[in-house]
């Protein structure tokens, strides 16, 4: 009984110090800081019970906080819808003007679900950002058009980063 009893405490005790360590891991990547010490420490204790090996590739830079995302965003959507309004042979006064209309932007926050357009995708990504659900984000991404895809394609990287992660 007394060998039985002193398993359980050590097997609480392994738990606990496990269940500390992935909060510590878990303190970082929220941060957006590296976690290559805390990683370590919680693989440590984990030993072959749990696989973090998912965490490696992102260890040494850290993964952008949700907040960083959220707070970058707007800027990815302007850049977007420029890309995709701007004409490519425009002459210079019609993309002056396309100039002038992109500091005053006015978007429509409640698309209609069968609407595609880019403001309605751009919508969508936004609402999917404000409720961290990263995988709306990424899915809508995929229907973004050829020249927004690209004004959007690092921020989207880094949305996939985290969302690999979480």
């Amino acid at each position: 009984a007394f060998l039985k009893s002193e398993a359980d405490r050590t097997a609480n005790t392994s738990r606990v110090v496990l269940s500390l360590e992935l909060s510590n891991l878990k303190r970082a990547i929220e941060r957006g800081d590296a976690f290559a010490t805390e990683l370590a420490a919680a693989k440590k204790v984990a030993g072959d019970k749990l696989s973090l090996a998912a965490f490696d590739r992102y260890a040494k830079d850290g993964l952008p906080p949700l907040a960083e995302l959220a707070a970058s965003f707007r800027k990815v959507a302007n850049g977007m819808l420029d890309a995709e309004a701007e004409p490519a042979e425009a002459p210079l006064l019609e993309r002056l003007l396309s100039g002038a209309r992109s500091i005053v932007r006015v978007r429509r926050s409640g698309p209609a679900a069968d609407d595609g357009s880019l403001e309605a995708t751009i919508a969508r990504m936004e609402m999917a950002l404000k409720e961290n659900r990263l995988g709306d984000v990424l899915a809508q991404g995929k229907k973004l058009p050829p020249k927004a895809a690209l004004i959007a394609e690092d921020w989207l990287r880094r949305v996939d980063m985290r969302y690999q992660v979480e």
